[in-house]
This record gives C-alpha cells, structure tokens and sequence, in this order.
C-alpha cells in the first residue's frame, strides 16, 4: 500500500507525461536485473524531474 502512495505522490508531482517517461526508463534501463531506489531517482532525473528526496522519504519512513 505505501508503494501506491509513493506512486501517486510522484504522480501529483511529476504529470503524466513525465512521469510515463520516467517509468519508460526506469523499466528499460533495468530489465532482467534488479533495481533500487537510487535507479527510479535517476530515471526521473533523466525525465527532468529530482525526486530522490521525495523516495527516501517514503522508504525511511518519514511520511505515511
């Protein structure tokens, strides 16, 4: 459930399309490997958008 949340909450920021781009990236940059947080921060960086502190926030439990 908090995934979705951190989701949505890049999603209100980010906009569809950048966020689509960002995914887009984030899935081809890591196919049949494993990722981190650290690669979906990057692949939102190359979409024109910084959002690690937003993930580290949801991942060290400093938001819902």
């Amino acid at each position: 459930c908090k995934g979705l949340l951190l989701f949505d909450a890049l999603l209100s920021l980010s906009g569809r399309e950048r966020m689509n781009a960002a995914l887009q990236d984030y899935f081809s940059s890591n196919a049949f490997g494993i990722a981190d947080a650290e690669a979906l921060a990057s692949s939102f960086a190359r979409a024109g958008m910084e959002v690690l502190p937003v993930i580290k926030a949801f991942t060290e439990g400093r938001t819902v």
